[in-house]
């Protein structure tokens, strides 16, 4: 029994990538907790907030410190980006080329016509 061949797998981001969504993602949430704690501090969401944090000080600290974080990710980033050769080669993967618009239009009028054509996507798509 022959079994179907499997899709080829693609992996979109490297480990050093995904640490750094990962790292992004998690400063950001807190950034925002904190920022919106002290936006709103008359909200109950403030008060839950002020109490997990330990107060209006450690929210401060807290929030600089995520900031910080933040700020280093986005410095670690644009270098990784410029100057390593994955980081490069997949910056210049994300810029449009022609293929780009045609596919686009093929995608829509696959959709519109109900159409099962199948078409083939690399690392990245519009």
């Amino acid at each position: 029994m022959d079994l179907p061949e499997q899709p080829k797998e693609i992996q979109r981001m490297s480990l050093s990538l995904r640490i750094q969504h990962i790292v992004l993602l998690t400063s950001m949430i807190i950034l925002s907790l904190t920022g919106l704690a002290l936006k709103f501090h008359d909200n109950w969401f403030a008060h839950f907030v002020m109490q997990i944090e330990g107060g209006f000080e450690a929210r401060g600290i807290i929030h600089r410190i995520f900031a910080v974080i933040l700020i280093l990710v986005g410095i670690y980033h644009s270098f990784y980006v410029l100057f390593s050769d994955e980081g490069h080669r997949d910056l210049m993967k994300l810029v449009p080329k022609l293929k780009d618009l045609k596919d686009f239009f093929r995608y829509w009028r696959r959709n519109i016509t109900g159409s099962r054509e199948k078409i083939p996507f690399g690392k990245y798509s519009f």
